[in-house]
């Protein structure tokens, strides 16, 4: 990564000269080409939902994320690190407040709900075989049982949901990880 870091590194820097940033969102700083003007949004958004800006430099075209560009201009150096916005639903959010550097494995703790599972919380698992149960697991990477942790049972989908918010708060991760109910953080 590091060697990448320092391929992308000039394209970083022109960045630099031509962006502005307010409210977490790039805006240009100077007129460009196909009528872009001076204090014009910068970027696109992804499919993901994660904004991208795009410079040339000799006639080689580099995208970056938008949070990358974001953490150069302030801190002056890229990370060898993944840049992770905090609140996984504002991924256009790019304010120093909602980015953090993070390994890839800890990226993973706050994942949010995949689609297409039976229950609709997370470290929830309906277990229709064994009498319609919920089992709750929590996942840390390098935990024991290959970083899957036994938590319990319920036969009540919410109470199993909790359950898994109880062990994240219990463990100290609630900073790093998804919670079902962040609004009630004294489960």
């Amino acid at each position: 990564m590091l060697m990448k870091n320092e391929e992308l590194k000039p394209y970083y820097i022109k960045m630099k000269s031509i962006l502005m940033w307010e409210d977490g969102l790039p805006y240009y700083t100077v007129d460009r080409a196909r009528g872009i003007k001076k204090g014009d949004l910068a970027g696109t958004l992804s499919p993901k939902g994660y904004r991208v800006l795009k410079t040339t430099i000799n006639g080689i075209v580099k995208s970056m994320r938008a949070s990358r560009v974001r953490w150069f201009m302030h801190y002056g150096n890229l990370p060898e690190l993944q840049i992770d916005h905090i609140k996984q639903h504002e991924k256009d959010n790019n304010r120093l407040s909602n980015l953090r550097a993070l390994t890839p494995s800890g990226n993973c703790f706050n994942r949010t709900k995949r689609k297409g599972c039976k229950t609709n919380y997370l470290g929830v698992t309906y277990r229709d075989r064994e009498g319609g149960i919920f089992e709750v697991r929590l996942y840390i990477k390098g935990g024991p049982g290959d970083g899957r942790l036994y938590i319990g049972r319920s036969r009540d989908a919410i109470e199993a949901a909790k359950m898994y918010d109880r062990a994240i708060i219990d463990r100290g991760l609630q900073s790093f990880m998804v919670l079902n109910f962040p609004e009630t953080l004294n489960i």
